[in-house]
């Protein structure tokens, strides 16, 4: 009863006079806080400035006093909106409602001690001790068994309970310590990280260096929640950057089986672990492992979330380096299928462009059927795709790559030679420019094969012979775990240049090379 009587004393010595929160898609006039809410909802890319003049006219600036007022109040009321989400909403999962529950708990109980209702504080903070503890809520497990052991530390009736608060504090506080010195350990590592040989060597370093540390200072770790995040997340690194997929894929089966004990579903490792599984198998073309894998990962995946388009990449590169190209047909239209390319978010669309790209150069040379009319995103322009300046212009990962190397098979399959050769002059200019030999060596590799096809005068048997040593240091260089290039080959390399030599034919392009020299020499 006390309970009850201490929250109704504080919201009657309290009383709320207006709950103001935000009313979203409001009909009737409203007021022009849900109307500033609902522009942001329907329409995300307009400026602060183009609203102030939505709201206000045509002479309005967001330096208006007027608008300036109403940002804050609309951010008052949004921060108000937020205690009353609703947990139990399917977004939720069990995991991210009882995060979200325990927080409100804890908020909750700190506003009812504040206003001397010590009773009905206790009891919200017994709720938040109880999910803490289920769900590894590490920082308010420590903050709920403190303030538990205090309350009971000046009550002589209630030692036991006491003494169980005190041991969990304790507990709680060495958890605590552990979980960020492996989270501060991660956060120094990826702060330097880099992809040169020398700044690999040293993240390898450091990398063992804090792992020895956390060992030493905690020989048996209780992984908890966030400690099994950074604390594999930093030993899959290591095991990336030494190569080593073996000890990677074993790492990672330690990582699940740790997650799989635990009480509650832990879906963010689950998809780390398994992304990072699906990368070996990529690597390795190993296409039942990585398709064992992907099934294994689906359960978590919600269609048109981040982890669900990262794992439909990966799906696709699994089948694409694999040989699976009907497969990968198969993944593009589930993607295709789910949204109008224009209504996926913007930086899946680029990706998924390229991806679609691949698969109708692989259809131009009957290595995959696509049916006429099929496409869920409609009609692929040849054309407009030969001409245009890669997608990825502002790119600095070498992702233009893929685009001016597809951009060159596909010309060649059409037998226009002369815009052969610009695009593999535009490929030059761009690796003296952006393309780093110690950071792309495969990349590099390959563009110098494809400098020797204007060589040769696209011959066929020619252009086998002149790119007889690149090849064998293409093959003697594997995509590897360090480098992960299989993200900028969409097809692997050997791939695409044994595909490129079956388009070629078995004679020399002597009139189209000479005319591409004589539109030179009339340009000069």
């Amino acid at each position: 009863m006390k309970l009850l009587q201490e929250l109704a004393f504080v919201l009657n010595r309290y009383c709320v006079k207006n709950i103001n929160v935000i009313t979203p898609n409001q009909s009737g006039e409203g007021d022009l806080v849900n109307a500033f809410y609902n522009i942001l909802q329907d329409e995300p890319d307009l400026d602060h400035e183009q609203i102030a003049q939505r709201l206000y006219g045509s002479e309005s600036t967001d330096k208006d006093n007027r608008f300036r007022k109403l940002k804050q109040r609309l951010t008052r009321r949004m921060a108000n909106t937020l205690f009353f989400i609703d947990p139990k909403d399917n977004q939720f999962n069990e995991f991210q409602r009882a995060y979200y529950q325990t927080n409100r708990d804890y908020a909750l109980s700190r506003i009812l001690v504040g206003r001397d209702a010590s009773t009905a504080g206790n009891h919200f903070m017994r709720k938040v001790y109880k999910r803490s503890s289920t769900y590894d809520f590490t920082e308010l497990l420590m903050l709920s068994t403190d303030s538990l052991r205090s309350y009971y530390a000046y009550r002589s009736a209630e030692q036991e309970k006491y003494k169980f608060y005190r041991e969990e504090y304790l507990r709680a506080r060495k958890l605590y310590d552990m979980e960020n010195d492996v989270r501060m350990a991660y956060e120094e590592v990826v702060m330097n990280y880099g992809v040169s040989p020398k700044a690999r060597k040293m993240s390898i370093e450091l990398i063992d260096k804090r792992l020895e540390e956390i060992h030493e200072a905690y020989p048996v770790i209780e992984h908890t929640y966030r400690s099994i995040i950074n604390y594999f997340a930093l030993s899959i690194l290591g095991h990336q950057l030494k190569g080593d997929a073996k000890g990677l894929l074993a790492i990672i089966d330690n990582g699940l089986e740790a997650v799989q004990q635990k009480p509650y579903p832990a879906d963010i490792p689950k998809s780390f672990f398994y992304v990072n599984k699906v990368v070996v198998h990529i690597i390795e073309k190993d296409y039942p492992s990585g398709s064992e894998t992907l099934a294994a990962a689906a359960p978590l995946l919600v269609p048109g979330f981040a982890n669900w388009f990262k794992f439909k990449e990966m799906e696709f590169l699994l089948a694409m380096h694999t040989g699976h190209y009907t497969e990968a047909l198969a993944t593009y239209q589930s993607v295709a299928n789910y949204k109008s390319v224009g209504s996926i978010p913007k930086r899946y669309q680029d990706r998924w462009l390229l991806n679609r790209a691949y698969l109708y150069y692989l259809a131009s040379i009957n290595r995959v059927e696509i049916p006429e009319g099929e496409d869920p995103w409609g009609k692929f322009r040849l054309g407009k795709f030969l001409n245009n300046v890669p997608a990825f212009s502002r790119d600095k990962k070498g992702m233009n790559i893929p685009i001016l190397i597809l951009q060159i098979a596909y010309s060649i399959v059409l037998k226009r030679y002369a815009l052969t050769v610009d695009r593999i002059e535009a490929i030059e200019k761009y690796r003296s420019r952006h393309v780093r030999r110690d950071e792309s060596f495969r990349s590099n590799l390959f563009i110098k094969i494809l400098l020797q096809f204007p060589v040769v005068a696209f011959h066929r048997n020619g252009v086998r012979r002149k790119t007889e040593r690149y090849a064998k240091q293409l093959k003697d260089n594997p995509i590897d775990l360090a480098n992960q290039s299989f993200e900028v080959e969409v097809l692997p390399y050997e791939t695409l240049f044994e595909l490129a030599l079956e388009s070629l034919e078995v004679k020399f392009q002597r009139r189209a090379m000479a005319k591409k020299t004589d539109k030179r020499s009339a340009s000069r």
